[in-house]
């Protein structure tokens, strides 16, 4: 105690008998005080007021401050210990996290983000890529979600190998929204815009091929005939006719495909009429 009370006293004297003099070549600019440490009179602690002050006074407080604390001036001059956490009040976010009481509703509550007509920017900006990591869970625990520095989004992984990975044990993706189709049995296909759609079997089966019927106008054996759609390089064509049983078996054949022009020509075995009719099918590869 007697230790303390002189430390003290000796700081009392020190700011009372040591003025010190800032100095500019030679010329005295202002005066400070200098804090000489008891057992070091060489060393010290020398505070030197700005040019131009307006002179005011401050109180410090009368005790020593906490751990993580700052002195803060009330405006009066009067200086007390606060904590960091006071100062930020219900408005600043931590990074060891924020005891929130209610989350954005779209209307009130806490959130991080913006109130200017700027983006929220979330960055790392280290000379070397760096990830971004979404962590839920008790405590916090559990990695959910990963954007790599190469920009990958990773979820479920962290180590996501496209643009886009998804990894759980089973049932890893569910779409909601998807254009319906009222077949039970569907398949996720992509237009070619790149949109997700549902489409039947049957509709997907059915879209790479072209079927029609064709009549002759007047008897013949060869006939052209022009398809309902686009015949590609390639294109698979099976023909049938279709005709009465009592002239027996009559065999027809496909002479020719044009994906150009698309037509196909059919020969018949025999010469028929428009009691016939020819079945056609293309399937496009």
């Amino acid at each position: 105690m007697k230790h303390n009370i002189y430390r003290s006293i000796v700081a009392v004297l020190v700011l009372a008998l040591f003025p010190v003099f800032g100095q500019a070549q030679g010329i005295v600019s202002h005066q400070g005080i200098r804090f000489k440490h008891p057992s070091s009179p060489a060393n010290g602690i020398s505070l030197f007021p700005p040019s131009g002050i307006t002179s005011y006074s401050m109180i410090l407080p009368p005790v020593q401050g906490a751990t993580n604390t700052l002195l803060v001036n009330d405006g009066t001059g009067i200086l007390s210990w606060t904590p960091l956490s006071s100062l930020l009040g219900t408005t600043g976010w931590m990074l060891t996290g924020n005891a929130t009481t209610s989350s954005w509703n779209g209307t009130t509550g806490s959130f991080l983000g913006t109130t200017s007509a700027q983006p929220l920017s979330i960055a790392t900006t280290n000379a070397t890529a760096q990830d971004i990591l979404f962590y839920t869970g008790a405590n916090g625990a559990s990695e959910r979600m990963r954007i790599t520095g190469a920009g990958n989004v990773g979820i479920g992984t962290s180590a996501a190998s496209n643009l886009l990975t998804v990894s759980a044990v089973s049932d890893p993706l569910r779409l909601t929204g998807v254009q319906n189709n009222s077949a039970a049995d569907t398949a996720l296909t992509i237009s070619s815009t790149g949109v997700v759609q549902k489409k039947s079997i049957a509709a997907i089966v059915s879209s790479g091929m072209i079927k029609g019927i064709f009549t002759p106008a007047s008897a013949g054996s060869t006939f052209t005939i022009s398809a309902s759609g686009d015949i590609a390089a390639n294109a698979i064509v099976n023909v049938t006719l279709v005709g009465s049983a009592s002239d027996g078996v009559i065999p027809v054949m496909v002479s020719q495909v044009d994906d150009t022009a698309n037509t196909i020509t059919i020969v018949v075995g025999s010469s028929i009429d428009n009691t016939y009719r020819i079945h056609y099918m293309v399937i496009n590869p």
